[in-house]
This record gives structure tokens, C-alpha cells and sequence, in this order.
């Protein structure tokens, strides 16, 4: 087979199993979040050791110049806008139980995940070939009904039937609320309107399953235009998306 010689990660969302696509794969170099992923237990442990550290680039902003000898196969997109809560300490043994020896609601560890304040990397990429657009954590993870009726209980409380929508004005991740953050995350996304996508896909779905398909350039940029009217991300200068995430604020951050 080819030899795997460049890793490129999905952002700060999924970074667990770093440690293990570097063992698996010794010769390959890993581009990876220089956002959240660095502040982390586990990217601290991870970059602590020089065998590791010397083969992650960590990468902070929308473009990756090391990849653009790719461009014509695959592009790659780095939203770097959005927020999330900081690094949470893993749930020991001893945590797993509460006070009374039960096993520790799942819901109560979640209570106490501190505020959205952590700036965090979403990597989209759009292969050229086929046309399809891979997004990422700034989007509503996207699971069909087939999907959510096989998952768990608790996730499927958590998941929107077949909702395709931006996380701007989620409580997780959430979107910028200061000019500056809008006019530069709106202009990021004004360059994913330049595509000519044919299909939507998400991290997260099961092989086969799109979000959504196109059959026109025009066709996508005026469905995904829609989408993001909604957060105003669809106005390049952010005028739009700051007033909609100040909107229900007595609190304007300027």
C-alpha cells in the first residue's frame, strides 16, 4: 500500500486518540489544533514527550500553507472563531462513584463543565474530486434517524432529528460576540461559498450518509446561504451575526 506520510486532524474536539495514530503510524507528521488541544491533560502529556512533539505541527489559523501542494486533491479550512469549555479532568474511579458508593449520574459529571471560553480549531476539508465538504464542530453534529434510534439514551436526548445548522448561537460550542471575532469568522465562511460542492458530509454520520447534495454550484450556495442567514454568517462583513449573537444580550460586546 502508500506510505501515510501527513495526519490531519479534525480539530479540538477529537483528540483522545492522538497518541495512538502516532504509534500506529512512526513516520507520519500530524497537523493538529494549536488552539485548545496544547491546554488539554492529554496534548500536555502528549507534546511533554520530544518523539511526539517533533512530528505535531499545531496550527491556529484558517489557511495550512504546508498543505496547499494538496490543493488540487483536497483543501482544508481551520475555524478558529468558536468556543468551547475549557479541558475537564478525566473521571477517576473514585469520581465514577458517588458518596453513597452508586455509580455517578453521567448527567451530574456534565454540570459541571465550565464556561464556553476556550477558543477551539474546527477543520473542515472539501475533497475536489468528488466535491464533498466535510464539516466539523461549528456546525450541529448531524445523525439520520436510523442513526439517533441506535444510539444511546442519554445521546439521543442530546441530538436534533436530522438538524442541519450552525453552532454560533448553541451553548456549545458557541459563536464569537465581538466584532472582530464576527467579521473574521463571517469572512471564513464566505470563502466556503466559493466552492462547488456537490455533497455535505459530517464527521460524525455513518458511511454513506449526506447531509445534504447539490446538483449546481448555484444549488449549494443558495441552500447553504439559507442555512447561514439564520446566524448571519452569510454577510462577509459580520455586521449581521454580531447583532443576531448580541440580540438576546443586555450585554454587547464590542
Amino acid at each position: 500500500g502508500l506510505d501515510l506520510t501527513e495526519i490531519v486532524t479534525s480539530g479540538d474536539f477529537h483528540h483522545m486518540a492522538t497518541r495512538g495514530w502516532l504509534d500506529a503510524f512512526p513516520d507520519a507528521k500530524i497537523y493538529h489544533s494549536g488552539l485548545k488541544f496544547p491546554t488539554t491533560r492529554n496534548g500536555k502529556e502528549i507534546l511533554a514527550e520530544d518523539k511526539y512533539k517533533a512530528r505535531i505541527e499545531l496550527c491556529e489559523g484558517f489557511d495550512f500553507p504546508p498543505l496547499e501542494k494538496y490543493s488540487d486533491t483536497v483543501k482544508f479550512f481551520g475555524f478558529n472563531q468558536f468556543f468551547v469549555y475549557p479541558d475537564m479532568p478525566f473521571m477517576t474511579a473514585n469520581e465514577d462513584k458517588g458518596k453513597d458508593g452508586r455509580k455517578q449520574n453521567i448527567l451530574s459529571y456534565m454540570s459541571k463543565v465550565p464556561p464556553c471560553d476556550q477558543k477551539m480549531l474546527a477543520i473542515w476539508f472539501f475533497h475536489v474530486p468528488s466535491k464533498q465538504l466535510i464539516i466539523e464542530h461549528n456546525f450541529d453534529v448531524f445523525m439520520n434517524k436510523y442513526q439517533i434510534k441506535k444510539a444511546s439514551l442519554p445521546l439521543q436526548m442530546m441530538m436534533k432529528k436530522e438538524n442541519f445548522a450552525s453552532c454560533a448561537k448553541a451553548p456549545m460550542p458557541t459563536g464569537p460576540k465581538d466584532k472582530e471575532g464576527c467579521k473574521t469568522h463571517c469572512e471564513q465562511m464566505a470563502q466556503i461559498l466559493q466552492l462547488d460542492v456537490a455533497a455535505i458530509n459530517d464527521y460524525h454520520s455513518y458511511p454513506g450518509v449526506q447531509i445534504r447534495k447539490y446538483t449546481s454550484k448555484e444549488e449549494f450556495v443558495s441552500d447553504f446561504t439559507g442555512v447561514l442567514d439564520k446566524t448571519g454568517e452569510s454577510d462577509p462583513t459580520g455586521e449581521k451575526m454580531f447583532k443576531l449573537q448580541n440580540k438576546s444580550s443586555s450585554c454587547i460586546i464590542l
